[in-house]
C-alpha cells in the first residue's frame, strides 16, 4: 500500500522568497556532508533489516510474549503516525521549494524523503501486525488523523506551518520544535523506550533507522541556526527572529505532545504517557539551550 502524493497538496509555493534571517551565505554544510555522506546508503541497509525483523516477527511468534495490549496500540495507531510522516514531508517540501541557498535546501527536500520512506515503513508495519490485533484499515487511520482529538493539535501546527512563507521560520517549526517534541515522543519514546520494556524486541529495530535520521537532521538544523548566530552584522537580529519562532511553535508542539500522552492510558504503565512527555521536553530545552536562545523560550 502507497502513502498519498506529497507534492501538490499544499498552497502553491510560489516563486522562492528569502528569509527574514540575513546572512545564508555565511553557512556551509559541507563537514556535516562529508559525515553524514553515507547517510541514504546506511538507512537503505537498515530497511532491509527492519523487513527481515518484522517477518519473523510477526510470523514465527515474536510477539506471543508481548503485552497484547501493546499490540493493539501498535495497530491502532501505526497508520496514523504515517499520516504525520507524510505531512511533515510535506510542510517541508514547502520550505525547500521556497528556500535560496542550494546545501540548505537539499538537506530540507532528503529529509522530507527518509520522512516519506518512515511513512511506507509504518503502513506496512501495521499490516503484517493485522493477523495479531484488530485490523486497522487505512480509512479509520485517516479519520483518526483528521479527527481524533489527541492527534488534533498534531495535525493543526503542521497544517499552520505549510501556510507559513518564511523557509527558516517552517525549518525552525519542524526540526527544532515538532521533531524533538512530537515526532520523537513516537518514534524514540514509544518505539523504543516504552517497546522495549514491554517486551517488543520488533518496534525497536524499526525505530533504529529514524534515529540516525533525527541525529543527522538535528546536526545539520543546528550547524545552519548557529552560523547565522554568529554572523558578526546580522547575528543579533537573527537571534531575536528564531527566539520569536520557538517560543510560538515551541509552545504548540508541547501541547501537541501532551495531547498525545493520553494514546497511552490503557497501556500496562498509567505513567508512561507523562514520563515520556517530561523526557522530550527535557531534551527540547536542552537543544535550545545549545544554540543560546533559552531567552525566548517558555
Amino acid at each position: 500500500m502507497a502513502v498519498e502524493a506529497r507534492r501538490g497538496t499544499l498552497h502553491p509555493a510560489g516563486p522562492p522568497v528569502h528569509s527574514v534571517l540575513r546572512g545564508t551565505e555565511s553557512v556551509s554544510l559541507e563537514e556535516i556532508n562529508r559525515r553524514w555522506g553515507l547517510v541514504i546508503e546506511r538507512e537503505g541497509v537498515a530497511g532491509d533489516r527492519v523487513e527481515r525483523a518484522i517477518r519473523r516477527a510477526t510470523r514465527d511468534g515474536g510477539f506471543d510474549d508481548v503485552d497484547p495490549r501493546w499490540v493493539d496500540f501498535l495497530a491502532s495507531n501505526l497508520q496514523v503516525c504515517a499520516f504525520l510522516s507524510q505531512e511533515t514531508a510535506r510542510v517541508l517540501d514547502r520550505a525547500a521549494d521556497r528556500c535560496q541557498w542550494g546545501e540548505i535546501s537539499r538537506s530540507i527536500t532528503l529529509e522530507a524523503s527518509m520522512l516519506v520512506r518512515q511513512a511506507q515503513a509504518q503502513v506496512l508495519y501495521a499490516m503484517d501486525l493485522e493477523p495479531l490485533s484488530r485490523e486497522t484499515p487505512m480509512d479509520c487511520a485517516r479519520a483518526q488523523w483528521h479527527g481524533g482529538r489527541a492527534w488534533q493539535p498534531a495535525r493543526q501546527m503542521l497544517e499552520r506551518l505549510s501556510l507559513r512563507d518564511d523557509w527558516a521560520e517552517i525549518l525552525v517549526g519542524v526540526n527544532l520544535c515538532f521533531e524533538p517534541l512530537v515526532a520523537q515522543l513516537i518514534r524514540f519514546e514509544w518505539g523504543t523506550r516504552l517497546a522495549s520494556e514491554l517486551g517488543d524486541t520488533t518496534t525497536p529495530i524499526v525505530a533504529e533507522a529514524t534515529q540516525i535520521q533525527q541525529a543527522w537532521l538535528r546536526d545539520w538544523t543546528v550547524a545552519t541556526l548557529r552560523a547565522l548566530l554568529e554572523h558578526p552584522s546580522h547575528g543579533e537580529a537573527n537571534r531575536s527572529h528564531l527566539r520569536r519562532w520557538l517560543a510560538a511553535w515551541g509552545e504548540r508542539a508541547r501541547e501537541a505532545a501532551a495531547a498525545l500522552t493520553t494514546l497511552t492510558a490503557d497501556l500496562p504503565d498509567p505513567a508512561a504517557g507523562t514520563e515520556s512527555y517530561a523526557r522530550v521536553c527535557d531534551d527540547h530545552r536542552a537543544i535550545v539551550a545549545s544554540l543560546d536562545l533559552d531567552g525566548g523560550h517558555a
